[in-house]
């Protein structure tokens, strides 16, 4: 266990693929120790946290160990961007945890890579009406409008969970299907769904664009 604090990346893979490799599960109270410990670098990292996260994961400790899904659980507030973005990528793995990771807040994360995990694990999520609602919020954000990444995440996101994207869109604009399909788009969109004289009719409004 003492090489996950190591210094050197291929000390701590190495540790961490023999325990999955070999399935050692009695050093899963060990790994929650270490996950647990919000302890960080002058670099604002805890390596050891994240290689212990994914041994858990690694062990499939997860969902039906109730003790490993707490520890990810609470990794989703560490001080570490790097750990909540691993916790963020291992709960995507899980439906049930939708209304954990709204809770948590890591969705407006001030960590921009953290964030860009959190938007693109909604890819893995079933279809929500809630989870496009809250997309369609985040499509107006200027952080995300200006983000290259960030808006195309959303975009990303955004179709998968259209149908609660389109209601919130509706909600905004409620007239729109009124209006002639074949017109420019009459309401202001984030700049990542528009492009300079760009025809939009509402079916193909979250259609794959070009650019992804």
């Amino acid at each position: 266990m003492d090489a996950f604090s190591s210094d050197n990346l291929f000390w701590r893979i190495t540790a961490q693929r023999l325990i999955v490799n070999q399935a050692i599960t009695d050093v899963l109270p060990d790994l929650y120790e270490l996950a647990g410990n919000e302890e960080v670098n002058s670099m604002g990292d805890n390596y050891a946290a994240v290689h212990a996260l994914w041994t858990i994961d690694g062990l499939k400790a997860l969902p039906e160990n109730k003790s490993a899904v707490q520890v990810v659980q609470e990794a989703l507030r560490h001080p570490a961007a790097g750990v909540r973005k691993a916790a963020i990528q291992i709960l995507s793995k899980y439906p049930q945890t939708v209304a954990l990771i709204k809770e948590s807040q890591v969705l407006d994360d001030p960590d921009p890579n953290t964030q860009l995990e959190a938007i693109v694990s909604l890819v893995e999520i079933p279809s929500s009406d809630e989870i496009g609602k809250e997309l369609y919020a985040m499509s107006k954000s200027e952080l995300i409008k200006k983000d290259n990444w960030l808006s195309k995440a959303v975009y990303a996101a955004a179709t998968k969970h259209r149908e609660g994207f389109i209601k919130a869109f509706m909600e905004e604009n409620p007239g729109y299907l009124d209006r002639s399909p074949t017109l420019l788009l009459p309401v202001k969109l984030p700049n990542w769904m528009t492009r300079p004289g760009k025809r939009w009719n509402f079916p193909s409004l979250l259609k794959r664009p070009d650019w992804i």
